[in-house]
């Protein structure tokens, strides 16, 4: 049921009316000693949610330091290893090529058709009797 602004005065002057000058004393001592209480309840509230803030953000800084630590960690590991791993990338490939340089393919003369084999035979350095091929197809 609403209040009608109204009917509060006429509970008020009713109020005075019975109580006189004792009834304002008793309401402005309510009202007083009120305000003062809900003002220390209210503070004291306040201070607990301020000290709970606190220490939630007192977690979070410690959780953003710590994330923090391990990253520098491994920015630090990471300028002490890259350097070793391109040095020894560097030494497997060159050593790669070197290998890749040394094999030698040899052609297969079975397979060869006598057309190829006759144009190798003109282009190599070989002497004729070292030509002689036939040996080797069998």
């Amino acid at each position: 049921m609403p209040f009608n602004i109204d009917d509060v005065w006429k509970f008020l002057l009713e109020v005075l009316k019975v109580g006189g000058t004792s009834a304002v004393i008793v309401f402005g001592l309510v009202k007083w000693f009120g305000d003062r209480w809900f003002d220390k309840h209210f503070a004291a509230q306040l201070e607990k949610l301020k000290h709970e803030n606190q220490k939630e953000l007192e977690n979070v800084k410690h959780t953003i330091q710590s994330t923090f630590s391990r990253i520098v960690k491994v920015h630090e590991r990471e300028y002490e290893v890259l350097p070793k791993a391109w040095f020894m990338l560097h030494v497997a490939y060159g050593s790669a090529q070197t290998a890749v340089a040394q094999v030698k393919t040899w052609p297969d003369f079975r397979t060869m058709s006598d057309g190829d084999l006759e144009e190798l035979l003109k282009r190599s350095k070989l002497l004729p009797h070292q030509q002689d091929i036939r040996k080797c197809r069998g």
